[in-house]
């Protein structure tokens, strides 16, 4: 049938495939809020959906890349290998698992559904990667800039499948079940592509891509909060920031957009603190960078109802022919900009030993805002932040 189609009539088709299907993409397992529509009603005839559906030949849980009610793949062959090789969809699966337990501490879901999860997904990965000698790499993968296809220890893929050990391993001991002990070994092993001389993490390995197509690097600041200096955060958001598409989609600003709040926080506490110095040029450079990655986050919400689609144009580009409509209702977009505001301006972290909240600003030309029925261990509050 698709072989004896015009191509109008194909991109025809694949615009009423993505107006009528109902999916979950890999982005909003991090970037959508609240977590607990994901999880507090996922049950195990869901999750052993999940893990039976096209894992490749690997044990444990394979996610789906696009998944409908029944976990079950419905991403169109045509979209270039994504639900043969982003694999790093089962790690933000476990990666948004883990902020949940953070903000719950729900230890009734955690035995019942965390723990099951985050142990499938270890195991999925323990299966995925291959020994290099001294090291673990996880080969031919796609990653978050889905215009690298077929590449090896994507920074981004690897550092997800380290944190799916780690959650795993740490569940574990929570419910004092036992786990693996080479887990952890893989995890402090997995290949984590930097270039010491520009100070950067590389996308790949061999990166030497001119335009990347989305956010991908700059996601280790946030959400995933990998352990980095702030020099080495910066050049990342520098580097990447400069070379990405304006074509891609929009959660790509909004985490480009926290990024540079902050940063720019940071460095101007080192300055006060006579750590290092902070220039009025560049501070003024710093904060337009957010402000402009803020305001671009939500370009792409189409009127006259507002609803986000994958690209400021309406549609999505496949970096390959030609364009075709995108996600109509783009909510990992809209999720994005939410974290914006949340974790952006309003500066608010999960971490392992609290709820955090850094720095928090007022967006360029906001007196204030407010933040409503935040929840963290049951426990309800607004956060209210005003300009100096």
């Amino acid at each position: 049938m698709w072989d004896s189609m015009s191509r109008n009539q194909q991109i025809q088709f694949i615009n009423l495939i993505q107006q009528v299907r109902t999916e979950v993409v890999n982005e909003n397992d991090i970037l959508e809020i609240p977590f607990e529509n994901k999880f507090a009603k996922l049950n195990q005839t869901q999750l052993n959906q999940n893990f039976e559906k096209g894992n490749c030949g690997y044990k444990g849980a394979l996610f789906a890349w696009e998944a409908g009610f029944s976990g079950a793949e419905v991403c169109p062959c045509m979209a270039g290998g994504t639900c043969l090789h982003e694999h790093h969809i089962s790690g933000d699966i476990a990666f948004a698992g883990y902020q949940y337990w953070q903000a719950t501490h729900d230890i009734v879901w955690l035995r019942n559904i965390g723990f099951p999860l985050a142990f499938e997904i270890a195991s999925f990965w323990s299966s995925r990667v291959t020994r290099n000698g001294g090291e673990f790499v996880i080969l031919n993968v796609i990653p978050p800039d889905e215009a690298a296809m077929g590449v090896s220890n994507s920074v981004f893929t690897n550092i997800i499948a380290k944190y799916s050990f780690l959650i795993a391993t740490e569940f574990g001991e929570i419910l004092g079940e036992k786990t693996p002990s080479h887990w952890v070994t893989i995890a402090e092993k997995l290949k984590i592509p930097f270039d010491e001389e520009r100070q950067i993490h590389l996308e790949h390995d061999g990166f030497k891509a001119d335009v990347i197509k989305q956010a991908d690097v700059v996601l280790l600041g946030y959400p995933l909060l990998y352990p980095m200096s702030h020099i080495v955060r910066e050049n990342d958001l520098n580097y990447y920031s400069a070379i990405t598409s304006q074509r891609g989609p929009a959660m790509t600003w909004s985490v480009t957009s926290i990024g540079y709040r902050e940063v720019l926080a940071l460095r101007e506490m080192e300055s006060a603190c006579n750590q290092r110095e902070l220039s009025q040029e560049e501070h003024e450079e710093l904060a337009t960078k957010n402000s402009n990655y803020f305001f671009q986050s939500y370009q792409n919400a189409q009127p006259p109802y507002y609803i986000w689609t994958e690209t400021p144009f309406g549609g999505a580009y496949n970096f390959i022919t030609v364009w075709h409509q995108g996600a109509y209702n783009f909510i990992t977009g809209a999720g994005g900009f939410l974290q914006g505001l949340i974790a952006g301006y309003g500066g608010i972290r999960l971490k392992s030993d609290g709820f955090h909240i850094l720095y928090p600003a007022v967006p360029e030309n906001t007196d204030s805002f407010e933040l409503q029925m935040l929840n963290f261990l049951d426990n309800e509050f607004d956060l209210f932040v005003k300009e100096d």
